[in-house]
């Protein structure tokens, strides 16, 4: 079985690193693994390869029919049997050429709301055009795929009323290799420099762009007085918006007390010193970094998104948060900080990590997408 799966590149984000981490378990039975994305040279590409996976790379065109075209040469030329989009919203083209070329399609839905679009939703009729453009991909997934995946519940309850009733769709959640975690710990002696007058350490990891609310973060955290508290603020990660984040840090005068790190696969490294896990996305379908926070036992203050709702342990939940209100993220970090500070989360940091074992370990993951491939295979 030839599996081609569509990502944007294999830069270091949650679905590409979930994937990298079921590749031992999708090819054990010789099932070969293509990837087909529009970004080459990612920080993740060379761990593909060393992996057995063949990459391939087609124009980014923002066109249904473009990409239908694009794919039924690829479809053609590497014999793929089963075409599994990552691209949730935009994945019209890629099913298309499936059904054309009489092959077996899944969409994987990532996140709540389509994330690219929102700068230009208000603006006609550029707004205007993308949303039916959006609705015609969806069209398309609905009429043709064979599997809608979830990859959370409240991913697919945002988007398809009454999906549960729809043998069509299916909740695979994500999975984390809990043994790479661990042994992802490094010493950093610039880190452990950065944080040795430090009194509590908060860490948030992620790429940087709109999403992930980095400048709402840096507000929060001076607002936080961490001259006065001795706090440390580490952010892990980059993107588009790095310059714009370095210059905000410089801005609130705040160098001294936030860590960038940028890209590293080692997030055991950061997990291990972080006393809390401080996260305030917007639009988020699952976060694995929640799951991997659980597991190294580091207390979550994040966003009141529904997808949290599965991956949070539920004890954490009454220290989420208003992502968009100051006053609100401040009051929950407050809460949880005296809670840590009044060892009254022994019990929940436990029962935390237990449900991102029970929940969420790779095997699982990677177990339900053979079998879904399986199922499928003509």
């Amino acid at each position: 079985m030839r599996i081609l799966t569509l990502v944007n590149s294999l830069n270091m984000g949650g679905v590409e690193k979930t994937l990298l981490n079921c590749l031992p378990y999708l090819g054990k039975n010789g099932d070969s693994l293509i990837i087909c994305c529009f970004q080459t040279h990612g920080e993740l590409e060379k761990r593909f390869l060393e992996n057995g996976v063949e990459i391939v790379s087609i124009k980014k065109t923002g066109s249904i029919l473009l990409d239908c075209i694009q794919l039924l040469k690829v479809i053609k030329k590497y014999k793929i049997d089963i075409v599994h989009s990552r691209f949730s919203y935009t994945s019209g083209g890629f099913v298309l050429a499936a059904f054309f070329m009489n092959r077996s399609s899944i969409v994987s839905i990532h996140s709540s709301k389509p994330v690219g679009f929102g700068k230009y939703k208000n603006i006609f009729p550029i707004g205007f055009l993308l949303k039916q453009q959006l609705k015609l991909h969806k069209l398309i997934v609905l009429g043709l795929a064979d599997r809608i995946v979830g990859h959370s519940r409240a991913n697919l309850n945002v988007n398809f009323k009454n999906w549960d009733n729809n043998k069509k769709f299916k909740v695979i959640h994500n999975g984390v290799d809990f043994i790479e975690l661990s042994g992802g710990a490094i010493d950093s002696s610039i880190l452990n420099d950065f944080i040795k007058n430090s009194r509590f350490n908060i860490l948030h990891i992620g790429s940087m762009r709109s999403p992930k609310n980095h400048m709402f973060l840096l507000d929060c955290f001076k607002l936080l007085e961490p001259k006065k508290n001795d706090y440390r603020l580490i952010l892990v990660g980059g993107g588009e918006l790095s310059s714009a984040i370095t210059l905000k840090i410089e801005e609130l005068e705040l160098n001294d007390y936030v860590y960038l790190a940028g890209f590293d696969s080692n997030i055991g490294t950061y997990l291990s010193v972080a006393n809390m896990f401080f996260f305030p996305s917007i639009i988020e379908g699952f976060a694995n970094v929640l799951v991997e926070a659980q597991y190294m036992k580091v207390p979550i203050c994040a966003s009141n998104l529904p997808a949290f709702d599965e991956s949070v342990y539920h004890e954490y939940h009454k220290y989420f948060f208003d992502p968009h209100n100051h006053n609100d993220a401040i009051d929950s970090f407050k809460r949880l900080k005296f809670d840590i500070d009044n060892g009254n989360l022994k019990e929940t940091i436990e029962n935390a990590r237990k449900y991102a074992i029970d929940n969420f370990e790779v095997t699982s993951m990677a177990n339900s997408l053979l079998s879904l491939y399986n199922e499928l295979n003509r």
